[in-house]
């Protein structure tokens, strides 16, 4: 492996590729890390310090350099010992600074919260920014169109991401861009090679592994409870499960308001003459909010019992899954023209949304999980980013006829005095949540 080392503002300071041992653990939606252990050098000494980050040309994690040890011994020698985190917890760096409301996709809405909090917010003192310019941007639109309702408020950027994309399967990185002066955050999904990458140990390609499958810690039905208190709480329901099999949980989203402000309410359901745009109008000195056409999704009995009691004249899709209102009201406004940080108040079945997306969310965390670790003897079979990488799915299956079609979610890769090796972890939720 060669390291190539890059300094706060991201210009080439000088390469490694003499060391003891290094260890890359890349991971697909969660943070990596790496280890370097080389000798401690006037040269390694004055090329790698603390903040300087490290990159590879065949990979695509970045890491910064977070701790450094020189351990000295008469014996084995001089040594510094580098400690380096992936770039992705920059973005563990920022919280949501106030409250945001979203009606868009997952991505955009990720995409706006790092924007709102490390590209250009409205306090440039929460920029990342290097002393000459941003070190990060946005890269390429992934494309991927699963939309949400939802509100968040103070939420760490990096926890909020992660939570996304191990409810949605996907992987998110932060790169090195083309000409190296800038890293770029991506959102991916890896590829379905589970008919034509297996691992086993009838192929020789898997040296150890472990299959567990894990049902202690399950919830498919949960109660929400948002604004309020005792019996005046706004509460919800999701999850119609029954039974034996039903596993209930309470989420407390208190922290979900149903009062926001105009220009929040406008930014997520913008004002316009038609479709899926909003008006004002009134009943004598009272002002409402309306959208000429709104599609709610239902999710369960209790809010489709709501929805048709708040709006009797929607219309359902054939299967129950969404209710159609045209002219709906959503908002209780305080005059005719209200000013961008007039507070407003969201209609309870609106509301509602934005509770059961939480809930749906900490279901998510919920579930059968099946897990597969192993040992992949490199370069037998198959060849790691060649024919697999992170983030794909793959087969694989025990001597006990144990298989199973799951996501690689790690890549140990070690170099050190007993050779190359790499370490393959395999994650999936066999049942889960659809948000």
């Amino acid at each position: 492996m060669i390291f190539y080392v890059y300094t706060k503002a991201l210009t080439l300071a000088g390469i490694v590729d003499v060391y003891k041992s290094a260890i890359w653990n890349n991971r697909y939606n969660t943070l990596g890390d790496c280890d370097l252990q080389l000798p401690a050098t006037t040269e390694n000494l004055q090329l790698l310090k603390i903040g300087y980050f490290l990159a590879r040309t065949d990979d695509t994690m970045v890491c910064q350099i977070r701790k450094i040890e020189i351990d000295t011994s008469t014996e084995s020698g001089n040594y510094l010992i580098v400690t380096g985190k992936d770039v992705k917890g920059l973005l563990d760096q920022r919280i949501v600074w106030g409250i945001e409301v979203y009606n868009t996709t997952y991505e955009n809405m990720i995409r706006t919260m790092i924007t709102n909090s490390c590209i250009t917010p409205t306090n440039n003192n929460r920029r990342l920014w290097t002393g000459y310019s941003n070190i990060l941007a946005l890269g390429a639109d992934a494309g991927f169109t699963d939309t949400v309702k939802e509100q968040i408020s103070y939420k760490n950027v990096g926890e909020k991401i992660r939570e996304i994309c191990a409810m949605k399967h996907w992987g998110y990185r932060v790169v090195m861009n083309s000409v190296r002066d800038r890293l770029l955050f991506e959102l991916y999904a890896g590829v379905d090679r589970s008919g034509s990458v297996v691992f086993s140990p009838q192929f020789d390609n898997l040296k150890q592994s472990k299959f567990t499958t894990d049902c202690t810690n399950m919830g498919n039905s949960a109660l929400i409870g948002g604004q309020g208190e005792g019996t005046e709480r706004i509460m919800t329901d999701v999850g119609d499960t029954q039974y034996i099999e039903r596993h209930e949980l309470f989420v407390d989203a208190k922290d979900i308001t149903n009062k926001i402000t105009w220009e929040q309410l406008t930014s997520a359901y913008p004002t316009g003459s038609g479709g899926n745009t909003g008006y004002i109008s009134n009943q004598g000195t009272n002002y409402f909010y309306r959208m000429h056409n709104i599609t709610f999704p239902i999710f369960s009995q209790t809010q489709e019992a709501a929805l048709i009691d708040e709006y009797p004249s929607g219309v359902f899709n054939q299967a129950h899954t969404t209710y159609t209102v045209t002219d709906a009201i959503i908002a209780d406004l305080p005059n005719n023209n209200p000013q961008a940080s007039d507070s407003v108040a969201m209609r309870d079945s609106l509301y509602d949304i934005y509770l059961i997306n939480r809930g749906l969310m900490k279901i998510a965390e919920y579930g059968e999980k099946v897990s597969f670790d192993g040992t992949i003897i490199p370069d037998v079979t198959y060849k790691y980013r060649t024919d697999y990488n992170l983030g794909d799915i793959v087969t694989v299956e025990d001597e006990y006829g144990n298989s199973k079609s799951i996501r690689i979610t790690e890549a140990l890769e070690v170099d050190d005095v007993n050779g190359y090796r790499i370490e393959i972890k395999f994650e999936n939720l066999i049942k889960e949540a659809e948000v």
